[in-house]
């Protein structure tokens, strides 16, 4: 996540979470998005982005928010290896009506991914919200679930019995074209958001980093 912010300037919270969870079993959302917005007040709008269990995170979070009419902080939902799923977190979680239409959305799968459950993704495409101004849904070749990220994937392998396949580019590579997506939705401008170019020069974008 350094690369968002040191190449795109873009502040970046990354919290940490107890057990390294980002979402507890028989809970809802997160509830750590204060903590970010304590840290870098001046951002108005935050891209909720996250990868494998940190998308059911991010997308759980963002759902949370908007039953609660709390969507001014709300600057668009990446799913790195991830995808929507409703019999985990929030329940009912579906993205594809028009009244979504406003969030900007990246799904990003890889084509190498080993880990993630092709089934499941396949299911939850329907959920995805593409009405919306940008709408991103696109498996790159040549990657791989753990190359989102840099971690030690030897405890998967172990106990959950999963061996991520080989990608063909570095972890490097694979995080550059990552974070390229990511600002690409903090871009989108709301079409009448009333956003003043003093506002674009303190940067009202941030990213909010839900890890696996």
């Amino acid at each position: 996540m350094r690369l968002l912010s040191d190449t795109f300037s873009l502040p970046v919270s990354l919290p940490i979470f107890e057990g390294d969870l980002s979402l507890k079993f028989g809970t809802c959302e997160t509830g750590q998005l204060a903590q970010a917005q304590t840290a870098f007040p001046l951002v108005r709008k935050w891209i909720f982005a996250g990868h494998s269990l940190g998308g059911i995170s991010a997308f759980n979070d963002v759902w949370a928010m908007a039953e609660r009419n709390e969507t001014d902080a709300i600057g668009g939902l990446v799913l790195l290896a991830s995808y929507v799923r409703q019999d985990f977190g929030c329940g009912m979680t579906n993205f594809s009506g028009s009244e979504w239409d406003w969030l900007p959305f990246a799904s990003v799968s890889a084509s190498e991914d080993g880990v993630m459950n092709a089934t499941n993704f396949a299911a939850g495409q329907y959920l995805l919200p593409s009405g919306s101004p940008m709408f991103l849904n696109e498996t790159i070749e040549r990657w791989n679930h753990v190359g989102f990220g840099s971690y030690d994937d030897s405890k998967q392998k172990v106990l959950l019995n999963q061996t991520d396949g080989n990608a063909s580019i570095t972890n490097e590579q694979q995080q550059q074209q990552t974070a390229v997506i990511i600002n690409s939705i903090s871009e989108v401008k709301e079409t009448d958001s009333g956003q003043s170019e003093d506002d674009e020069a303190l940067g009202v974008n941030g990213a909010y980093s839900l890890a696996h």
